[in-house]
């Protein structure tokens, strides 16, 4: 199995959207007997504003049949929106996966498409970038090894007793402010002392936080 990361640009909406706009497909199903894609996609933006021109143009795409709404959420620093989006199959890079027995994944930012491929062999990995050079402009694509992604991402994965800990402060209100209950009183109902407390918190506390900065390194299909 080999896994490529591409970096590309085409005719599509991601080229012509703001930006400063995230996106992300968490799921995408192609009918080719209908030559349509239905994608469940999240949009990231500063702000609600930017989500609004980002919708009016994905709309106005050609290759965009229909487009739903399905949630969004609003907060001091970003806007996000999530879309259940009926697109056009033929010509796709969704098509060109599927065609090469791909499993695949794609994330947008800065007008450039991110794709991740899971491929069986070089062969394939020869008419996967040819294909997508037929159809796009590639910027690049490199190699990644699977074996150092998933040692990277086990590195990050909590303990049980690390994840216990980790809830029981967030229920109890120790991450509030102010705090609804204090090191002492959560490790005395955790029966352990608060030293062994404050040592695991940080613990599971660092692991998240260097799975969200080095998230490149330890993303294995554009997921964690």
């Amino acid at each position: 199995m080999r896994l490529i990361k591409v970096v590309l640009e085409h005719d599509d909406w991601a080229s012509t959207i703001p930006s400063n706009v995230q996106a992300r497909t968490i799921k995408s199903i192609p009918n080719g007997n209908k030559d349509l894609i239905n994608a469940l996609i999240l949009i990231k933006a500063p702000n609600t504003r930017t989500i609004k021109e980002t919708l009016y143009i994905i709309k106005k795409n050609e290759r965009i049949k229909n487009i739903e709404v399905l949630d969004n959420a609003v907060t001091r620093s970003y806007a996000m929106v999530l879309l259940n989006i009926l697109a056009k199959y033929t010509d796709s890079i969704t098509e060109i996966a599927v065609n090469t027995s791909a499993i695949f994944s794609e994330h947008i930012h800065d007008n450039k498409e991110y794709w991740t491929f899971l491929i069986n062999s070089k062969s394939t990995e020869g008419i996967l970038i040819q294909d997508l050079k037929e159809k796009a402009e590639v910027l690049s694509y490199y190699h990644v090894d699977i074996k150092n992604i998933f040692k990277n991402y086990t590195r990050h994965v909590l303990t049980d007793n690390e994840h216990r800990i980790l809830r029981t402060a967030y229920e109890q209100g120790y991450f509030e402010w102010p705090k609804n209950a204090n090191a002492e009183e959560i490790s005395r109902s955790l029966n352990i002392n608060k030293v062994t407390f404050i040592q695991e918190l940080r613990r599971a506390i660092r692991k998240l936080v260097l799975k969200e900065l080095d998230s490149d390194n330890i993303d294995f299909m554009g997921f964690y």
